[in-house]
């Protein structure tokens, strides 16, 4: 409850205490106020009915419409100035507080930044206790860049590469033809294949080392599944290239003679 709401709720109790027939001096004594207070919200209840405080007129403006544009202006074009700084530039006669209301009124509010507590020795020593230190789980990424090659008799064999090996290397090798190749072409490119048998029997958890996967690679039985996708491919082309020969053969028999 704010002091405005307060106020009328003890107003409130005045009167009540009135309308049950107590008096000046016994109103005042129970609600702790003077018997003139008393008096006060008892005649203005009779005369108006409203225990609210009467509109007040005040002092006069201490600053001018064009002094409130200057305030605001100066405010957002160094907005980390201050309203003291503000009232001297301006050489304002007023406090720095009319300076700060007129800003407030303006939407523009200055706000100290949090200030954070400086770490102490024993905050420092507390962090490195053993209940408070995390252990780190090496995740099961394992990175080894290898070189293979398949060819129409199956699966050739693979090598390690240090370093990074990317298709410029291929561009400087002369001795080396490079074809040009989908390297996410699906089932057209077999060594993607390859490289996806290696990958979905891989076991993370008992192969988490370079060697250890080079040992997987060396192990896997990939030659007969290269094998049989080259002849996966052959009969796939050759389906393929009798429904051209059929369709070739239709078009040809659509076609009236002259």
């Amino acid at each position: 409850m704010n002091r405005k709401d307060a106020n009328l709720v003890l107003r409130g109790r005045i009167v009540t205490l009135r309308n049950n027939g107590l008096s000046i001096r016994a109103i005042a004594r129970d609600v702790g106020v003077s018997p003139t207070t008393v008096l006060l919200w008892i005649r203005r209840w009779e005369e108006s009915g409203n225990l609210n405080d009467l509109p007040r007129p005040g002092g006069p403006r201490k600053t001018t419409p064009a002094e409130d544009d200057a305030i605001v202006r100066a405010a957002r074009e160094q907005p980390l100035t201050n309203a003291m700084v503000i009232r001297e530039d301006l050489g304002l006669e007023v406090s720095s507080m009319t300076v700060r209301r007129r800003l407030h009124a303006a939407g523009i509010h200055h706000r100290t930044p949090a200030t954070k507590e400086l770490l102490t020795e024993r905050h420092k020593a507390g962090r490195y206790e053993s209940c408070n230190i995390v252990k780190v789980v090496r995740s099961s990424h394992v990175t080894c860049n290898i070189w293979g090659w398949v060819c129409l008799h199956g699966m050739g064999d693979v090598f390690r590469i240090e370093g990074r090996f990317t298709a410029e290397w291929f561009a400087r090798q002369d001795n080396l033809l490079v074809l040009e190749w989908p390297s996410k072409g699906t089932d057209m490119n077999v060594i993607e294949h390859v490289w996806a048998h290696m990958v979905n029997t891989w076991k993370m958890e008992h192969e988490r080392t370079t060697p250890q996967l080079m040992a997987h690679i060396n192990a896997q039985p990939v030659s007969h599944y290269a094998s049989s996708l080259l002849r996966r491919n052959r009969m796939r082309h050759l389906r393929i290239t009798c429904i051209l020969s059929h369709i070739s053969g239709e078009v040809a028999q659509s076609i009236p003679s002259s």
